[in-house]
């Protein structure tokens, strides 16, 4: 790999956005450090079996040879594995793989995994994401006396309450008289029951913005002007965004149906004083210093020009 040609990159997905969204995050670090050729592939519009990975015949006719592939989720893992024997290029995993990590060139693996300490394994807090800090961000974004409310719903990590996440919410809204405004988003997982109920309160100064109403840039933009983010914890992913784009971050209490990865990953955030967790709603948490696609673009990096010099 010459230091003039650009670093020819291979993204594939699945195509769920937590997913992408990893993977959109890395893409913008790398391009911010090196001269990067991005190519995109669902894993939704070509088929692979085992036998052409095992035979070295997988390939994208006309593309040109990749010096990287990086996926991310499960069902990724064949296609890194297949491109790497095809093109005998550098395979990244993104979170701990469903294959040996002896069949990847390196692995990015949140510490709530509890991964092997290698030199080709990166340990990171919690999962990349697009969120870039506000702290770093080129554009002027003005606060304005804003919060954000991020509602999630069911999941196998805690045990919904409507009526709970309500409450919580109320006092939040009608204590807070250094804000505004709040913006209220939802999910695909939350209960339409919340949402009923929500409504019908009628909370004063509470937008509500439903997830089909947004597009992939609406989160980003709320987190840049909001001063403080509520989320609920069963939304992890939000969470680490949230605690990226440098905003006071809280999160609503919830009971965990038992401790997993995801609940000692919140855990581990609270020691941290990262975010706090009602009803400390007035706590202000340490300053951010969480940017793991930037530390990830740098430490990969690093692995190339090892690879480079070694080979």
């Amino acid at each position: 790999m010459s230091a003039e040609k650009p670093i020819v990159v291979w993204f594939f997905t699945d195509d769920k956005p937590g997913h992408l969204n990893q993977l959109m995050g890395l893409e913008a670090r790398l391009s911010a450090h090196a001269k990067i050729e991005a190519r995109w592939f669902s894993i939704a519009n070509k088929r692979i079996s085992w036998f052409d990975a095992l035979l070295k015949r997988f390939s994208y006719e006309g593309e040109r040879s990749p010096d990287l592939v990086v996926g991310a989720g499960r069902r990724t893992h064949k296609y890194l594995v297949a491109t790497k024997r095809s093109y005998d290029c550098f395979s990244l995993v993104l979170m701990r793989p469903s294959l040996p990590l002896s069949l990847f060139d390196a692995a990015i693996i949140p510490e709530h995994d509890s991964p092997a300490v290698k030199d080709n394994i990166l340990v990171t807090v919690g999962v990349l994401n697009n969120v870039v800090p506000r702290s770093i961000s080129a554009e002027n974004v003005k606060l304005n006396h804003r919060g954000l409310i991020l509602i999630g719903g069911e999941s196998k990590h805690y045990t919904w309450d409507d009526e709970s996440i309500l409450q919580q919410l109320e006092l939040i809204v009608a204590s807070s008289n250094d804000v505004d405004e709040w913006v209220l988003g939802n999910s695909r997982r939350t209960p339409d029951s919340f949402l009923t109920l929500l409504k019908e309160k009628k909370i004063s100064k509470l937008k509500i913005v439903e997830h089909q109403n947004t597009d992939r840039s609406w989160l980003p933009m709320q987190m840049a002007s909001s001063e403080c983010i509520w989320v609920t914890p069963d939304s992890v992913s939000m969470v680490y965004e949230a605690i990226t784009s440098g905003a006071n971050t809280f999160i609503f209490e919830l009971k965990p149906k038992k401790e997993t990865r995801v609940v000692k990953g919140v855990q581990h955030l609270l020691k941290k004083k990262l975010l706090s967790q009602w009803p400390n709603i007035d706590m202000i948490c340490q300053p951010s210093v969480l940017w793991e696609a930037e530390r990830t673009a740098v430490w990969l990096l690093g692995q190339l020009r090892y690879k480079d010099q070694n080979d």
